[in-house]
Order: structure tokens, then sequence, then C-alpha cells
């Protein structure tokens, strides 16, 4: 695996890991996310993919893997976990809810560069989780390239005296531009979702945004802003198939992943978003198990690791 560093069209640094088979590249100070993934034998672009900042500035969640620290909407911006309460920035343009955690906007740094990529936070991201979570946070994100997976590896630790709420996600958005895929997501419920974007507590019976999302179908033919929960005990592996060759590319979160977000505004959108969270939409305000809902939290000294991986076949 090859690394290097190139510019963006807007002079921003990027970083390149490269090998036989693929092409990443990554912006840190575009909220250290993977802005390309190149699947190099078919020269296949499969994110939805950005190379400047005005683009980037003006969709920051809906190019290439955003990291969500934590993920999703949190109604208000508001919630009580062990008896303390917590009041996150309004962001949100579907209505007076936080999105998205603290470091999707934020530059990152690069810590190493040998044997892969790992970035950290700037210190106004680390400033973030002080004022918003109460505590010392250190976080790294490691990108590395294998003959035939991608790796992403999120190590978080709780350095400060408390415990903490913790949520993570990847905001995978995926490129249609070029043509269709057909998606295959792992057997789970969908959320009933109000008209504020957020689940209402209650998990469907039968898909219905979602129908036949479980059997595989053609990612074009779907409109969704919709919270889907994953079964006990199935594999988080989310497929992705070429719709005219014998190439599939599997999206496996770890285990600690139980939950999904599917996101298309419209029939016309040239992406589709398919999103792995550890917590619903407002998972904090649900009066639902942490079973269900997702709510974790992190205890003083505790590391937690998470990892996602594309694999083709």
């Amino acid at each position: 695996m090859k690394v290097s560093r190139g510019l963006t069209r807007t002079a921003d640094e990027s970083w390149i890991l490269e090998n036989d088979r693929w092409r990443m590249t990554v912006v840190p100070d575009f909220g250290g996310q993977i802005t390309s993934l190149v699947y190099r034998p078919l020269e296949e672009e499969l994110l939805r993919s950005v190379d400047s900042r005005p683009m980037w500035q003006a969709e920051p969640y809906i190019y290439g893997v955003p990291l969500l620290f934590p993920p999703g909407r949190i109604r208000g911006g508001t919630f009580e976990w062990q008896h303390v309460t917590y009041r996150w920035p309004i962001n949100d343009t579907k209505g007076p809810n936080h999105l998205h955690g603290f470091v999707w906007d934020l530059p990152w740094e690069v810590a190493d560069a040998v044997g892969g990529l790992t970035i950290v936070p700037s210190a106004l991201a680390r400033r973030r989780f002080g004022d918003y979570l109460g505590s010392r946070v250190d976080v790294r994100v490691t990108y590395t390239l294998e003959a035939t997976a991608v790796r992403i590896r999120v190590v978080v630790t709780n350095e400060g005296p408390a415990a903490i709420p913790f949520g993570w996600g990847f905001h995978t958005t995926w490129n249609l531009a070029d043509h269709d895929w057909r998606v295959t997501l792992p057997a789970g419920q969908e959320w009933a979702m109000g008209d504020d974007g957020m689940p209402s507590g209650t998990l469907l019976p039968e898909l219905q945004v979602l129908r036949e999302l479980d059997r595989g179908r053609p990612a074009r033919t779907v409109v969704a802003d919709t919270c889907y929960r994953l079964a006990d005990g199935v594999d988080p592996v989310v497929w992705m198939r070429h719709p005219s060759r014998p190439v599939a590319f599997a999206w496996r979160p770890d285990p600690s992943f139980r939950h999904l977000v599917v996101y298309r505004p419209s029939l016309d959108s040239a992406y589709i978003s398919v999103e792995p969270y550890t917590w619903t939409h407002n998972a904090v305000n649900l009066s639902l198990p942490p079973t269900v809902t997702g709510v974790d939290g992190l205890n003083p000294g505790e590391r937690r690791q998470l990892d996602y991986t594309v694999e083709v076949s």
C-alpha cells in the first residue's frame, strides 16, 4: 500500500492510499472523511465523491463517508442521561434538533502515515467534547487498504472523570450517477417515522418505505429518510451489487452497529446514503430499552474500538 499527499481542486491537503485494487482519498480538513473510493479493476467510483471546499460546505453530510460522533438527530438538542442534562447545538434543517455530533464539520490532523493513515480531531473539536460531553475524549481513526478490503478503525477513549453518552456512525453515501446498484440490507425492522424525521418509538411489523430492501432492491427506486433496526444476532453487512457485472461490495460494520439510516431525498438523487449507527435517531429520548435504541455510555478510562470494512467479492 502506498500513502501519498495530494491537493483538492481548492488546494486543501488530501491523502491518497492506493494499491493494485483500491484508491482511497481522505481530506483531513473535510471532517477527516473519505472523499473518494475507487475500485481500480473497474475504475468504479463507489462513493459520491467531493473534491472542492465549496461543494463539501454546501452538502457536508452527503459526500463520501462522514464521521459522526455521535450520529443522528436529537430532538431539541436536549436530553438527560445518568442524571445529567445535555444541551447540544441546533443545526438540523428539518427542525429544531441537533444533528450528527461534533467532528464532521471540523478539521482533523494527521497523526501517522506509515502503514495506513491515522487522524485525530483538531484542538477545536476536542474543546467541543469538553463543552458538550463534559469530558476529555481521545478519538483516533485509522484507514488502511488490503488486497480485497478497505478498513476503517475507530478508537475512542474517555479520558475524563465521568461517564459520557456514546454513539458513533458513518454517513456512507454511494454514487448512483453512473449506474444503479442493487442494495440488500440485513434482516430487521423499519421504525415508524414522524414528520420531524424522528422514530416514533414503534417498530413496524413489515417494511414499508424500505420494502424489499432486505431481499435486494435497486437503489434508484428508493426514496427514504428512514431508520432501521437490525434483527438480533444478524450479520450487519449491507450488500452493494453491480447491476451488470459479477462483482459485489460488502459494507460490514462490526456487531456493535445495530442500526441503519437509509436516506435518498428523491428519485432524481444521484446518490443514496446507507448509514450504520450504534444508536438510532433520538435514541436518548426514546422511552425504550437500550437494547432496542442502542443508547450506550463510555465510562471513565474506557476505550472502545469500532470497525467498518468494505470487502469485494
